[in-house]
């Protein structure tokens, strides 16, 4: 039995015409097709379908085969690894101009089709049926379909201008080394992986704290926290560079406490310049281990002529 094919506009029932566009791309590791859009009096839907190499993806997921430990938790710096290295990057934006103009971006989603033969898990099968019998898409292969929704605001027939579609990659994270500054004055070296650049991290000041953020009733959170206020040289633009703690904030305890729900907070103030926050713990934090993160764009930025 063929999947219904059908066509949203947000929560709303698209009424409206299908273009043929059949353009096809080459980015970010994937060969990539735009088939077709779907244009109503409330906007213009793009749909993407980009294909990756199916040894590759199979490289992939055998490096990543113990993401869980021996009690079956989430072994998270290796949850980071796998992340950052998933050859089906979905993070990338859209922008869709006509006559030069870009139109407002309303919403967009995406979902994955993986063979079973590779993996049974993480496939959106049932999904992404319809999309893989609407345009012919091989099911032996590695598929990502991105459907990208705009507005169009104007009385005019948007078939009647030229359209070009930017895809723009997000910064993503790399991850660099680890290391313990469980004092002011101490220093670091860290290495860029993408550049190989090196910059040195110097702690400016230690602050022990304890922030409530949340009660709930018979639930006890944890409160306690370091925070870490530093220096980077060379210094990168505040968004490229972070640290983040390679431990994990310890989970709510039940209590038998009757507390009304609150949000409360207490000792909130953060240092000025760069700082970074530890995972928060019932007992105060005494050492952390920080791993050092940059983020930076791997993928140049492609336009597509589309009719």
């Amino acid at each position: 039995m063929k999947n219904e094919w059908k066509i949203r506009f947000g929560a709303e029932n698209l009424k409206g015409r299908e273009v043929p566009l059949g353009r096809c791309f080459s980015w970010n590791s994937a060969q990539g097709s735009i088939p077709a859009a779907y244009i109503s009096e409330k906007g213009i839907l793009l749909d993407i379908c980009m294909e990756y190499d199916r040894e590759s993806y199979r490289a992939y997921l055998n490096r990543f085969r113990d993401l869980f430990d021996r009690e079956g938790k989430i072994n998270n710096q290796r949850m980071l690894r796998f992340q950052q290295e998933d050859p089906m990057d979905c993070y990338f934006r859209t922008e869709l101009l006509i006559n030069g103009n870009g139109l407002k971006h309303y919403e967009g989603h995406g979902m994955r089709w993986v063979p079973k033969a590779l993996e049974p898990i993480i496939s959106d099968e049932v999904d992404m049926q319809p999309v893989m019998e609407r345009y012919g898409l091989a099911k032996d292969k590695v598929w990502q379909f991105r459907r990208e929704a705009f507005l169009w605001e104007s009385e005019a027939d948007p078939l009647e201008g030229q359209w070009e579609l930017l895809l723009r990659q997000w910064p993503q994270m790399h991850l660099a080394q680890t290391f313990e500054l469980p004092q002011t004055g101490q220093q670091a070296t860290v290495k860029n992986p993408l550049t190989g650049m090196e910059h040195r991290i110097t702690v400016t000041d230690i602050q022990r704290k304890r922030i409530q953020k949340f009660r709930k009733e018979h639930f006890a959170f944890p409160e306690n926290c370091l925070v870490m206020a530093y220096t980077l040289e060379p210094e990168l633009p505040a968004k490229s560079f972070f640290l983040r703690d390679t431990a994990e904030s310890d989970p709510p305890r039940e209590t038998e406490t009757d507390s009304a729900v609150t949000c409360l907070t207490s000792d909130d103030s953060r240092p000025e310049g760069r700082y970074a926050v530890s995972s928060l713990h019932f007992d105060p934090v005494e050492t952390v281990t920080w791993q050092a993160v940059f983020r930076a764009k791997t993928t140049e930025d492609i336009r597509i002529t589309l009719r």
